[in-house]
């Protein structure tokens, strides 16, 4: 059934797994493949060969083979050694050419990288290694030791040919010990990563072909072999439930170093329902965090996400900015969506701005991608309260950027506000315009979350992406809301406060198309735009993985209007009370989201009508009125 695969290299027996089983739906077929979520520990014959034919070892927490991309992406604790030379970094990228012997080209690695050759030790944000030319470049806070010499800069070269180093253009001289000769690989590392042609893993239907060899991808090489149903080496009993929380198994149980697989008679009409089975099943050993979980938006979007088998780690300090009795209930519902889809969820109470309690959530979660969605909102109490706002907007923010850069994360997507925009006038609002002019200190958080956002992803390469919320509405919103202080108002036989004498617009959104839009901007990290100009920097994108964008309904309505669907919703009529506009509000908002459509295929769907009419249908339930 199939052609031979590749010897096993050197493997660890340190090394922990994950069985993932799968059962066709037919009966009686089984799968199982190994997820690597220990150390990862792979030999010469494996990565690379050495003019002296010396062993280079890679080893990290956890490994991913993007063949599409043609790259290996090594995450977590990242150690390569070849001889003297050792490469040590959060998250590093191999780049390779040619897909059956991954001839690697170039390394990148980020977050807190260390060299060290002989007794030169250099550090700093971020590096390069170029195979073919033999140098290593490194930026951003670099020191370079040698003895009890330093010398500190911005950018660090080291040419391993020569055997020479340089700091900002100052010689660093050659390490002691090598003579000025060099003891790097000569042209191009070449060897078999864990890559076969795909036809040489399993021979089957192509609509199903590409998932089962992606996920086989992960295992070492010459590892996976095909046996017959019900004969030894099939599942493994006792294998790691992948429903369970935790998504790391724990490494002082030492395992199996690997599974087998076993496949028996894969129908080609079944290919698509095994491969959505299969694809909602491995999306559970890598898990979303979701920030502010408890809250309007962070609830929605862990909720769609458990709906569709993603494994989830929560974290909310569940104040009293507003009823925490919403927030619990909020939570609650989560607890039992992951109970019914079988999704794994993990919830961590406590602040964004403790650092140590995020740096947990982040290790024990063995969270891969991340979405922030916990803040402090409301324009009007940002003027009461500002204090507030440093400390989870920006306190909180940083400790979240910190552990996406240790924790090696593939992607960071954040919320943003269409307050942002502040005294702009030009409409639609554009991501491409600049937005400098805040009206209040909310807004102000919010785009420092941005430039924070985007430093880090210049510095340590981790794509981010931005996403400005065009006034949110809907059922479990919060309760601060001019909808809900409407509805409440109204049932109540209370007159509402209508500022600006109801005149102005906004583009309302309804919660449903904004989660939309958060998961479909997830599942595609930001990648540097190629045709970024520094001379005529465009606010939205960069020569970094960063990408800011506009996420509304795209059609602004006026709050007279709002509030009529508001009206014609409850069949009851409001009392208003006129009022003049209130210090820090904008007249009108009008989202142009034409690149979000673009790039991500996103299209809101939902009236202001149905949506004000799903809303009303949600409180009278929930409050019983």
């Amino acid at each position: 059934m199939t052609d031979p695969l590749p010897a096993a290299p050197r493997v660890d027996r340190r090394l922990t797994t994950r069985a993932l089983a799968l059962r066709s739906l037919a009966g009686g077929f089984a799968l199982s493949a190994t997820v690597l979520a220990g150390a990862v520990h792979l030999g010469a014959q494996t990565i690379a060969k050495h003019n002296s034919n010396a062993p280079v070892d890679f080893s990290a927490d956890r490994m991913e083979l993007q063949d599409k991309q043609k790259r290996v992406v090594l995450t977590g604790n990242v150690d390569i050694t070849q001889e003297d030379l050792r490469l040590q970094a959060a998250r590093t990228t191999l780049a390779y050419t040619d897909a059956q012997t991954v001839q690697v080209q170039r390394i990148d690695a980020a977050g807190g990288v260390v060299v060290t050759r002989g007794d030169q030790r250099a550090s700093g944000n971020s590096a390069v290694y170029d195979i073919p030319r033999r140098i290593i470049t490194m930026v951003g806070n670099v020191a370079l030791r040698r003895g009890k010499d330093t010398l500190n800069g911005g950018r660090l070269v080291i040419d391993l040919n020569t055997g020479l180093s340089s700091v900002d253009g100052h010689s660093g001289g050659a390490p002691s010990g090598t003579g000025g000769t060099t003891t790097t690989p000569s042209g191009r590392v070449t060897g078999t990563f864990n890559v076969a042609k795909k036809a040489n893993w399993i021979r089957f239907g192509n609509p199903a072909r590409r998932i089962f060899s992606a996920a086989l991808a992960l295992s070492p090489p010459g590892l996976p072999t095909m046996v017959p149903c019900g004969r030894p080496g099939g599942e493994r009993a006792g294998a790691a439930n992948p429903a369970q929380p935790g998504f790391r198994t724990d490494a002082r149980r030492p395992r199996q170093a690997y599974e087998s697989v076993t496949l028996c008679s894969l129908l080609p009409a079944m290919a698509e329902r095994r491969r959505a089975a299969f694809a909602c099943m491995w999306r559970r050993t890598l898990a979303t965090l979701v920030t502010g979980n408890a809250g309007f938006i962070g609830f929605h979007t862990a909720k769609a996400l458990l709906e569709r088998g993603d494994a989830v780690v929560g974290i909310d300090v569940v104040n009293d900015y507003y009823d925490p009795a919403i927030k619990e209930a909020r939570l609650k519902i989560l607890e039992e969506t992951a109970a019914r889809t079988g999704s794994p969820y993990r919830f961590f109470r406590a602040n964004l701005a403790d650092r140590g309690a995020v740096e947990q959530a982040f290790a024990e979660g063995g969270v891969r991608r991340a979405i922030n969605l916990a803040a402090q909102a409301g324009v009007r109490y940002s003027i009461e309260n500002p204090h507030a706002y440093v400390e989870s907007n920006i306190v909180g923010f940083t400790n979240v950027l910190e552990a996406c850069r240790h924790g090696g994360i593939e992607h960071l997507v954040y919320a943003s506000t269409s307050s942002v925009y502040g005294a702009n006038t030009a409409m639609p609002f554009s991501e491409h315009v600049g937005v400098d002019h805040p009206l209040q200190f909310y807004a102000a958080t919010k785009k420092a979350n941005e430039l924070m956002a985007h430093s880090y992803s210049h510095l340590y390469r981790l794509p981010t992406t931005g996403l400005r919320f065009f006034t949110v509405y809907g059922p479990w919103g919060r309760p601060d809301m001019a909808l809900f202080l409407f509805a409440r108002a109204i049932l109540e036989g209370k007159p509402i406060n209508v500022f600006n004498h109801g005149n102005h617009t906004r583009d309302f959104t309804y919660v449903d198309d904004i989660v939309a839009g958060v998961i479909r901007a997830l599942d595609r990290p930001a990648q540097p735009d190629p045709a970024w100009d520094a001379a005529r920097p465009d606010p939205a994108t960069s020569n970094a993985p960063y990408r800011i964008y506009n996420i509304g309904n795209n059609a602004p309505v006026k709050l007279t209007a709002y509030i009529e669907a508001l009206e014609a919703a409850l069949g009851r009529k409001a009392e208003r009370n006129l009022l003049p506009l209130q210090p820090g509000d904008v007249p009108d908002t009008f989202a142009d989201v034409s690149d979000l459509e673009r790039d991500l295929g996103y299209k809101p769907a939902t009236s202001v009508q149905d949506g004000v009419s799903r809303f009303v249908a949600w409180f009278r339930q929930h409050y019983a009125v």
